[in-house]
């Protein structure tokens, strides 16, 4: 059984990436930690869609002030 997370009074910017996990998922955090972002570093998550043939799509929400 899976857990349950609810999220209160949060701003999510989503960014969605498409390629390996590991190299790709590495650059897209590399760029986000280089934007100007009011960040809260409070809840920022990833959530792998799908993987197929080694190519993943994941959606990165940044918790924003």
């Amino acid at each position: 059984m899976r857990g349950s997370l609810l999220l209160l009074y949060t701003t999510f910017l989503p960014q969605t990436i498409q390629g390996d996990v590991v190299k790709d998922v590495s650059r897209a955090w590399e760029e986000i930690w280089s934007m100007p972002l009011e960040r809260t570093f409070s809840a920022d998550f990833e959530e792998y869609i799908s993987n197929e043939n080694g190519i993943a799509e994941i959606d990165i929400y940044i918790a924003l002030k």
